[in-house]
């Protein structure tokens, strides 16, 4: 649970192979909600946020 004055931080990983190979920097330790990323056409990508505040985290599912 996320105390009140706790920032939450994102991991953002996106990958082509399971999502949940290592990020790539620009997608680590975010404080936004949104990210952009430049993905290929026709390929199929996966991806999951890990959710962090001072003491928990949490990741969504793939």
């Amino acid at each position: 649970m996320c105390t009140s004055g706790d920032t939450l931080k994102y991991i953002l990983y996106v990958d082509m192979v399971d999502g949940k190979q290592t990020p790539v920097a620009a997608l680590s330790n975010l404080t936004t909600k949104t990210a952009s990323v430049a993905l290929e056409p026709a390929t199929t990508y996966y991806w999951r946020v890990k959710t962090s505040d001072s003491i928990n985290s949490s990741y969504s599912i793939v």
